[in-house]
Protein backbone atom coordinates (compact mmCIF):
# COMPACT_ATOMS: atom_id res chain seq x y z
CA UNK A 1 0.00 0.00 0.00
CA UNK A 2 1.32 3.23 -0.76
CA UNK A 3 1.71 6.13 1.53
CA UNK A 4 -0.84 8.26 0.18
CA UNK A 5 -3.35 5.27 0.56
CA UNK A 6 -1.92 4.53 4.18
CA UNK A 7 -2.35 8.41 4.83
CA UNK A 8 -5.82 8.58 3.34
CA UNK A 9 -7.28 5.34 5.07
CA UNK A 10 -5.43 6.93 8.26
CA UNK A 11 -7.13 10.43 8.01
CA UNK A 12 -10.65 8.54 7.57
CA UNK A 13 -10.50 6.37 10.43
CA UNK A 14 -9.91 9.18 13.03
CA UNK A 15 -12.98 9.59 14.84
CA UNK A 16 -11.86 13.30 16.17
CA UNK A 17 -11.56 15.24 12.72
CA UNK A 18 -13.48 15.64 9.62
CA UNK A 19 -11.76 15.69 6.15
CA UNK A 20 -13.38 18.95 4.46
CA UNK A 21 -11.54 18.88 1.50
CA UNK A 22 -8.59 17.17 -0.43
CA UNK A 23 -6.64 18.89 -3.55
CA UNK A 24 -4.32 16.30 -5.78
CA UNK A 25 -2.22 18.08 -8.54
CA UNK A 26 -0.44 15.91 -10.68
CA UNK A 27 2.78 17.49 -12.66
CA UNK A 28 3.67 14.58 -14.57
CA UNK A 29 4.79 14.52 -17.34
CA UNK A 30 6.36 17.73 -17.07
CA UNK A 31 7.50 17.65 -13.35
CA UNK A 32 6.70 21.36 -11.05
CA UNK A 33 10.30 21.51 -8.79
CA UNK A 34 10.76 18.38 -7.59
CA UNK A 35 7.08 17.14 -7.18
CA UNK A 36 5.69 15.13 -9.87
CA UNK A 37 2.55 14.77 -7.41
CA UNK A 38 1.02 16.90 -4.62
CA UNK A 39 -2.15 16.24 -2.16
CA UNK A 40 -3.07 18.30 0.36
CA UNK A 41 -5.40 17.28 3.02
CA UNK A 42 -7.71 20.01 5.32
CA UNK A 43 -8.34 18.91 8.15
CA UNK A 44 -10.40 19.97 11.21
CA UNK A 45 -11.47 18.58 14.22
CA UNK A 46 -15.38 16.99 14.63
CA UNK A 47 -15.62 19.90 17.44
CA UNK A 48 -14.13 22.67 17.21
CA UNK A 49 -10.16 23.33 19.03
CA UNK A 50 -9.18 26.79 19.65
CA UNK A 51 -5.54 27.28 21.26
CA UNK A 52 -1.95 26.28 20.08
CA UNK A 53 -1.94 23.76 22.34
CA UNK A 54 -5.04 21.99 21.42
CA UNK A 55 -4.10 21.97 17.68
CA UNK A 56 -0.72 20.61 18.52
CA UNK A 57 -1.74 17.64 20.51
CA UNK A 58 -4.56 16.59 17.77
CA UNK A 59 -1.85 17.12 15.19
CA UNK A 60 0.81 14.83 16.72
CA UNK A 61 -1.96 12.22 17.17
CA UNK A 62 -3.53 12.14 13.53
CA UNK A 63 -1.28 9.42 12.13
CA UNK A 64 -0.27 7.29 15.40
CA UNK A 65 1.18 4.50 12.64
CA UNK A 66 2.35 6.88 10.29
CA UNK A 67 5.11 8.53 10.61
CA UNK A 68 5.59 12.21 8.51
CA UNK A 69 8.62 13.00 6.97
CA UNK A 70 8.71 16.60 8.28
CA UNK A 71 6.22 18.32 10.57
CA UNK A 72 5.45 22.21 10.64
CA UNK A 73 3.92 23.15 14.64
CA UNK A 74 1.50 25.18 15.17
CA UNK A 75 2.85 28.56 16.58
CA UNK A 76 1.88 31.57 18.35
CA UNK A 77 3.59 34.75 17.19
CA UNK A 78 2.19 37.90 19.04
CA UNK A 79 -1.72 38.02 17.95
CA UNK A 80 -1.05 35.74 14.81
CA UNK A 81 -1.61 31.48 15.26
CA UNK A 82 0.18 29.36 12.17
CA UNK A 83 -1.14 26.21 11.24
CA UNK A 84 0.26 22.98 11.90
CA UNK A 85 1.09 20.28 8.85
CA UNK A 86 2.23 17.08 8.60
CA UNK A 87 4.16 15.96 5.62
CA UNK A 88 4.77 12.68 3.77
CA UNK A 89 7.28 12.05 1.17
CA UNK A 90 7.34 8.80 -0.98
CA UNK A 91 8.84 7.56 -4.12
CA UNK A 92 5.91 7.09 -6.73
CA UNK A 93 8.60 6.09 -9.87
CA UNK A 94 11.64 6.61 -11.83
CA UNK A 95 11.97 8.84 -14.75
CA UNK A 96 14.45 7.42 -16.88
CA UNK A 97 16.59 10.14 -20.14
CA UNK A 98 18.63 8.81 -22.30
CA UNK A 99 21.23 11.89 -23.49
CA UNK A 100 22.91 11.33 -27.00
CA UNK A 101 25.86 13.60 -28.50
CA UNK A 102 26.95 12.89 -32.09
CA UNK A 103 30.08 14.72 -32.96
CA UNK A 104 30.45 15.39 -36.90
CA UNK A 105 33.85 17.13 -35.91
CA UNK A 106 36.45 14.40 -36.97
CA UNK A 107 39.50 16.82 -36.03
CA UNK A 108 37.80 17.18 -32.22
CA UNK A 109 39.43 15.20 -29.76
CA UNK A 110 37.09 12.94 -27.27
CA UNK A 111 37.80 11.29 -24.63
CA UNK A 112 37.27 7.42 -24.49
CA UNK A 113 33.81 7.67 -23.74
CA UNK A 114 33.15 8.47 -27.47
CA UNK A 115 32.48 5.32 -29.81
CA UNK A 116 32.61 6.41 -32.97
CA UNK A 117 32.03 10.27 -32.22
CA UNK A 118 28.87 8.81 -29.99
CA UNK A 119 28.40 9.06 -26.92
CA UNK A 120 24.94 7.37 -24.72
CA UNK A 121 24.28 7.79 -21.40
CA UNK A 122 20.82 7.13 -19.47
CA UNK A 123 20.17 9.08 -16.04
CA UNK A 124 17.30 7.83 -13.48
CA UNK A 125 15.34 10.19 -11.58
CA UNK A 126 13.24 9.43 -8.90
CA UNK A 127 9.76 10.93 -9.10
CA UNK A 128 7.99 12.17 -5.57
CA UNK A 129 4.94 12.62 -4.22
CA UNK A 130 4.39 15.21 -0.91
CA UNK A 131 1.34 14.79 0.73
CA UNK A 132 0.31 17.23 3.46
CA UNK A 133 -1.88 17.23 6.18
CA UNK A 134 -3.16 21.01 7.10
CA UNK A 135 -4.86 21.36 10.29
CA UNK A 136 -7.63 23.84 10.86
CA UNK A 137 -9.08 24.85 14.23
CA UNK A 138 -12.51 23.71 12.79
CA UNK A 139 -14.59 22.94 9.88
CA UNK A 140 -16.04 26.67 8.89
CA UNK A 141 -12.16 28.02 8.75
CA UNK A 142 -10.81 24.79 7.07
CA UNK A 143 -13.71 25.38 4.53
CA UNK A 144 -12.56 29.43 4.11
CA UNK A 145 -8.51 28.06 3.85
CA UNK A 146 -9.49 25.98 0.64
CA UNK A 147 -10.96 29.23 -0.60
CA UNK A 148 -7.79 30.86 0.67
CA UNK A 149 -8.80 32.61 3.71
CA UNK A 150 -6.58 32.20 6.51
CA UNK A 151 -4.87 29.25 4.87
CA UNK A 152 -1.30 29.64 7.10
CA UNK A 153 -2.38 31.42 10.13
CA UNK A 154 -5.32 33.48 11.34
CA UNK A 155 -5.59 36.62 13.92
CA UNK A 156 -6.64 35.31 17.57
CA UNK A 157 -9.44 38.05 17.39
CA UNK A 158 -10.67 36.28 14.46
CA UNK A 159 -10.37 32.85 16.09
CA UNK A 160 -12.28 33.68 18.81
CA UNK A 161 -15.32 34.86 16.99
CA UNK A 162 -15.79 31.26 15.48
CA UNK A 163 -16.03 29.71 19.47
Amino acid sequence: MSKLASLRQALQENPNIVIVDTKEKNYLPNRFGYWSQTVNFFVAPKFGLYTQKELQTLLVSLTPNLKPTDRDNFFELGHIIEFGKLYFDEVIGVETARHKIVITDKELPLSEEFVNGKLVTDRQQQLWRRSWVQLFPNIQIAMEARKGLNEYCIDKKILAKYR
